[in-house]
Order: C-alpha cells, then structure tokens, then sequence
C-alpha cells in the first residue's frame, strides 16, 4: 500500500481549446468526461483525447453544473432559472437533452439523489422536487425566508451560497452566519407523498457564525461539503482570502481551521474549493496554483499552472474523480485551460468526490442482510406450507 503521506499527483493531460475562463467545472462519475462552462454554454469534453463531443449555448451563465452517476447525466442550472439535463450512454454516442423552467437564481444545488434541488433567489431559498429519474417535471415544495436573528440594523442580506449538507439537511450562506436547516424526521424521499403545504421545512436549524475580522471581502466564494462517517460531516466555507471548515459534533458544529490565504497567493475573484481522500483533505484554489491541503492546514501538494498563461485571472474551478482503471484524478481551470493530474495512489474506503463510501456500504450490507433475511423467511413459509398441506 503506497504511503498515503507521500501521495502525489502528475499533469497528464490538458485541453487548450476554450475560447474564455471557465467557469464551473465537473467529472463524470466515471471520470472519462468532463463538463464545463464558458460564458453561457456548457460543453462536454472527453478526458483521454481531449476532444468537445457536445455543447449547449444558454441565455445566461450557469449557477451551477452536477453530473449525477445515477443516471449518467449532467445538470446545468442557468442563472435564468432554465435547467437543463444532458444525459449520456456508457460510449457518450447517444445524447439526450431535456429542459425545465424554475427561477432565476443566483445560487443553487442538486441533491445527489437527483430528486432535490435547492435555489437561491435574493434573501429565499426554495426547495424543488420530481417524483423519480424518469420524470423532468419539477414543483417548488417549500421556501425557506431570512431568519430575523441574523439580521444587523436591518441591513440587505441576501443567500450567497447554498449545498447539501446530506440527504435531510440544507446549508444556506448568508454574510455573516451559516444555517443548516433540517427539512423533515425522515428521509427526503419519504416526503414526496405530503402536500406542499405541509412541508416540515424548518424542524431544527444550526446557525454558525463566521467570524471574520480580518477579511478583505465577505462575499461568500463557495462551499463544500463531506461526509467524514455514517453520521457526521464536514462544511468548508470559502472568501477571498480566508476558509472556514467546521466539523459536525452532536447537533452543532465545531470549528476545525482557519486557512489563510496569502496576499501572494489570494485569487481575485474566487477562492473554489472541495474536499477530496474522503474528506480528510481540502483541495482549493488560488492566484496561478492549486493546494491540497490536510485539516490542520499543513499542504500536501501544490499544483501550478503554465508559467506562459498570462492575465490576472486565478483558478477559477477544481474537481476530483475516480478513472474507469482506478486512477484518481483532479483537475484545476485557469483561464482557458484545464489540468487533469493523475496518481495510481488510491485511498482505500473513498471516491474522489470526497464522500466517504462508508455510508455507501453501509446500505449495502442493509440491502444484503434484508435480502439474506427475505430468503429465510420465504423458505422457512414454504416448509410451513408443506408441513401443513
């Protein structure tokens, strides 16, 4: 087994041909391909040859970009409210589109489920629905409006950043605090019977602060989230210059670090962000490099871009994936260019999306004992029956 501490990765590919900075940025859940944005269009790039095999011009940029392994498809989420869905087959050689109008917004996030998604629109967060995979119809359920306690001498405070934080809970970023809203006592899935206007949006609600003195810009980045276990998880809030990771303790949250920045190193414009190796790392990124780094702030390894790209743009999207042979991939966007790095290292128990597959076996043993214990049942009915007769 390779030593995990000396874990490093090399620049193996890297695809040239955008006409302007990228925007958002995702694997496939194979990591064969990759989905970006660039201005108002979404284009869908293969790793290996690094070749455009679709595209899709929007009217507005996108909020966000998700590709869902349940159904081999990735979301694209329009600043205008349009959400369009692109899903492929195993060879990326039959492609369907499909679009749905919601809200203009100006953050959102789709559940990994592909069932839930969640918009911001100024101060409100309203929460969508569809019934299953098969269907692209969606219904707003319920809205989720400022809480007045965070509200300072009745200042504008708008919804900066939204994400999952697991299958019931919704973290909202506002500018000073962060609210984890619980959305019923059961799973998400259970609701969908109810009606709207029932919808338990507001059980239990954790607000943590910031608490930023130093900050150049309050201005939210990003968010991350990863589940460090069955029942716990790790948030990181990303500014300009500052990155804020709490750790799930009981019904509250603690605080972990604090990554500072340096001038030097501060990207203007974004600070992106994920966790990766199971959420045991952060992986974020700067002025001209990218830095993945441990919890207590200590870096593991930095990856620079081209010396020749010129401009004062930083990075501006990072992401992680597993290849279809096992190779685990990051990939960093400066510009008009990506950076795929590659190592054969691999950290046993996770994917590279930075959630644990802990939770992932864990229904699976579920699944298989419940099944083991169906057949127990069923065959010791049928001696029964025949004992009987």
């Amino acid at each position: 087994m390779a030593d995990r501490g000396k874990m490093t990765y090399t620049l193996k590919h890297q695809i040239l041909d955008f006409r302007g900075p990228i925007g958002n940025l995702e694997f496939s859940s194979c990591g064969s391909w990759i989905a970006a944005s660039v201005g108002s269009q979404l284009s869908l790039w293969d790793v290996q040859s690094g070749k455009l095999f679709h595209s899709h011009d929007g009217r507005e940029p996108p909020i966000f970009v998700r590709w869902l392994p349940l159904d081999n498809a990735v979301y694209c989420m329009f600043r205008d409210g349009w959400l369009l869905m692109v899903r492929l087959d195993s060879k990326a050689q039959h492609i369907t589109t499909k679009g749905f109008p919601t809200n203009p917004s100006e953050s959102g996030a789709l559940h990994e489920s592909g069932l839930w998604l969640a918009l911001c629109s100024g101060s409100a967060t309203t929460i969508w629905h569809r019934p299953s995979l098969k269907e692209f119809g969606w219904t707003p359920l319920s809205t989720f409006n400022l809480p007045k306690y965070i509200i300072r001498d009745g200042e504008h405070i708008i919804a900066q950043h939204v994400f999952w934080a697991n299958a019931q809970q919704v973290v909202i970023c506002y500018k000073h605090h962060g609210i984890i809203t619980e959305l019923g006592t059961g799973q998400i899935p259970n609701l969908q019977s109810r009606q709207s206007q029932n919808f338990p949006h507001k059980c239990t609600e954790i607000t943590f602060p910031f608490c930023l003195r130093h900050s150049t810009d309050r201005h939210i980045s990003t968010g991350a989230c990863s589940f460090c276990g069955v029942d716990g998880f790790r948030i990181a809030i990303a500014f300009l210059d500052k990155i804020l990771v709490f750790e799930q303790q009981g019904a509250s949250l603690r605080s972990v670090n604090t990554y500072t920045v340096g001038r030097e190193e501060c990207n203007p414009t974004a600070c992106p962000l994920t966790f990766i190796h199971g959420g045991r790392h952060i992986f974020y990124g700067g002025l001209q490099e990218a830095v993945a780094g441990r919890m207590n702030g200590k870096r593991l390894q930095t990856f620079p871009h081209n010396e020749n790209e010129t401009g004062e743009d930083g990075i501006s999207s990072v992401a992680g994936a597993h290849s279809p042979n096992g190779i685990l991939r990051l990939v960093t966007a400066r510009g008009g260019t990506i950076n795929i790095w590659e190592t054969a290292q691999l950290w046993p128990g996770v994917d590279a999306k930075g959630i644990s597959t802990h939770s992932s076996l864990h229904l699976l043993k579920y699944v298989t004992v419940s099944t083991i214990l169906g057949v127990i049942v069923t065959a010791l009915a049928g001696v029964l029956l025949h004992l009987i007769m």
